[in-house]
This record gives C-alpha cells, structure tokens and sequence, in this order.
C-alpha cells in the first residue's frame, strides 16, 4: 500500500530524525519532535507502525552511514591491529564480504566461460589433427616431425 501522508515533509523530517542516533537527535524526545512539527502524537505512532517505515528509516542508515564508514573502518583496523581477536575477526568479515572489482561478474564468468570452452575446444581441435596427419622422417636429418 502506497503511503498517503497529508503531512509528507513532516514524514520524512521524522524519519531523518529517527534514524539518528538518540545522543544526536534534535529535539531529544520524540515529544518535542511533536511539538514542535506540529504532528500529534497518534501520528508519529501509526508513521512507525506502517510497514514503510522502517525500510524508510533503513534508507536514511545507508545515508548517514556513507559518511562515517572510512573512520568506523579505521577503528576497526586500529583496535584489531592492538590485538583484539573479536576486532580482527570481525575486521576480516567485512573485508571478505566486499565486491572484489577484479573477481569477474557472473556475467562476465559467464562470457569468459564460453570463450574459454570454444578456446579449448579449438585447441583440441588442433591437437587432434596434428596427431592425425601424416608422419614425416627426414632421412638426412635424421628427424621425425609430425604434420606442421
């Protein structure tokens, strides 16, 4: 069900809002929020049971988060480095989840499949032909050679 809020930039100001960390939310109670928006406390209550919501909120996670994620990578590396296993093994789950940019795509892994497998399939092809020509001995150099 599409959302149909009457209020919608008060929708999303609270959504930004609700996302935040509670330490850096402004105002800090979701009463003040109210009062200050103007939208009832009924309101925000049904806004954050509608299904919506929290892939809303979600959306603003992935916003917010793009701007710390180089310093929260450095505290992990930092306090792995100190000898923290849990920090370590967490450091390595991170990092071994990443899109490798040279991995190929399945695509691609595809597409080099099938070149790979017509590559060979020539290669054997060739192999098979050589074997099969004729042998030739060269009584002076006294050299046996296949086909070429």
């Amino acid at each position: 069900m599409a959302k149909t809020y009457l209020k919608l930039a008060e929708y999303y100001t609270f959504v930004s809002w609700f996302a935040l960390p509670r330490y850096l939310r402004i105002p800090e109670t979701q009463e003040r929020f109210s009062e200050m928006h103007g939208v009832g406390h009924d309101t925000l209550a049904r806004w954050k049971s509608d299904p919506h919501f929290v892939e809303d909120v979600k959306r603003a996670h992935y916003k917010i988060s793009h701007e710390y994620v180089g310093d929260v990578i450095n505290a992990m590396y930092a306090t792995a480095m100190s000898g923290d296993v849990k920090a370590q093994i967490a450091f390595l789950k991170y990092f071994s989840n990443l899109p490798n940019p040279d991995k190929p795509t399945a695509g691609e892994l595809q597409a080099q499949g099938e070149t790979l497998a017509d590559t060979l399939l020539q290669r054997l092809k060739d192999r098979q032909a050589r074997t099969q020509a004729p042998i030739h001995h060269d009584v002076q150099q006294h050299t046996i050679t296949g086909g070429e």
